[in-house]
């Protein structure tokens, strides 16, 4: 495992995440990151993106092990 590519993945995973949930994010960056020590999201507080994106990447992961699971078992026959 590349920690490097795992690393890229998941921070990619919080600005796609990011984006989708906060479509303002694009038009007006400064005023939504300015906003975030402030945030109450589910007691999370401004670390709440890196709550989300955890989540997000779990899911993500999950699905690698299931395709990699996948592909080993037809390989084998």
């Amino acid at each position: 495992m590349n920690i490097k590519k795992e690393l890229l993945i998941y921070f990619a995973i919080i600005v796609i995440v990011a984006i989708v949930q906060h479509p303002d994010f694009l038009t007006a960056p400064i005023d939504r990151v300015s906003k975030l020590p402030s945030s109450v999201v589910y007691g999370m507080g401004p670390f709440h993106p890196l709550g989300f994106g955890l989540i997000g990447y779990a899911v993500i992961g999950i699905l690698r092990l299931i395709i990699a699971g996948t592909k080993k078992v037809f390989r084998r026959s």
